[in-house]
């Protein structure tokens, strides 16, 4: 079994600086986003408040450090979530459970296709409810803009406070990844905050830029007037993909237009 992590983080509305740091393997950040595609052993966690940094590199080290969460996964796919005060929630056969307190990673995590963990600062639970998560997690887009929406949907329900979202979804092989990411990693860790378009409208919180999510594809040279105009089984996988998100954004805004 590997493993794709992804995190996030974004400070509260109106302050300048983010306090919380986010762990994702070995890489500590405090701003934007981050992932991983992994095999076990591994850790991912989130704290908050001075000297955050240097507790999250004590647990990237294999010791012991103060954070808000902790997932540890073993080489055998056992592990556990220690948990002081974060908002835990096992995502499986679209239903969403919010988990109190620690929990143990038994070598089930990922038995069923859709089955992750998300992770985020406690008063998260006050801002999205578990429909949200279950709505959000439905739609056919990347893990990395699900959980991005998930974020946006915090703030525009009031949430003023620093905030940090992090997941961990189990996969078999590169095909599987490939359509977790809508990109290939291929166990590289990649900051994409840069793919992600800021906007306050809720209509927007998922407004994809498909060509460089699914791999910054080179512009295709002009066809020659003389050469009849051909369309590959690749430009018709990119318009169906692009068809696939406008609905999935379209039902977005629909199922959160109420809470704006």
């Amino acid at each position: 079994m590997r493993y794709y992590i992804f995190g996030c983080t974004d400070a509260g509305s109106g302050r300048e600086f983010n306090k919380e740091t986010v762990l994702i393997g070995g890489r500590v950040f405090n701003e934007g986003s981050g992932e991983l595609a992994c095999e076990a052993p591994f850790s991912a966690a989130f704290s908050r408040g001075e000297g955050s940094a240097e507790e999250l590199k004590k647990i990237a080290a294999g010791g012991e450090g103060s954070a808000a969460a902790v997932i540890r996964v073993d080489e055998d796919g056992t592990g556990t979530v220690s948990n002081s005060g974060a908002a835990l929630y096992r995502y499986v056969n679209g239903r969403a459970e919010l988990i109190r307190g620690d929990f143990a990673i038994d070598g089930e995590l990922g038995a069923e296709p859709d089955d992750m963990l998300i992770v985020s600062d406690g008063y998260f639970a006050d801002y999205v409810s578990i429909k949200d998560i279950e709505r959000a997690m439905g739609l056919d887009l990347p893990i990395s803009e699900k959980l991005n929406a998930l974020s946006r949907v915090a703030a525009i329900n009031g949430c003023r406070e620093d905030l940090t979202v992090l997941g961990v979804k189990p996969f078999l092989d590169d095909e599987e990844l490939e359509a977790l990411t809508a990109y290939s990693i291929m166990e590289q860790r990649v900051n994409v905050s840069d793919m992600l378009k800021e906007s306050d409208p809720l209509s927007d919180i998922l407004d994809i830029d498909v060509q460089e999510i699914i791999g910054k594809k080179k512009k295709p040279e002009p066809v020659k007037k003389a050469v009849p105009e051909k369309i590959d089984s690749m430009e018709l996988e990119f318009h169906d993909l692009f068809m696939q998100a406008q609905a999935s954004l379209s039902k977005l805004e629909n199922l959160f237009k109420d809470k704006k």
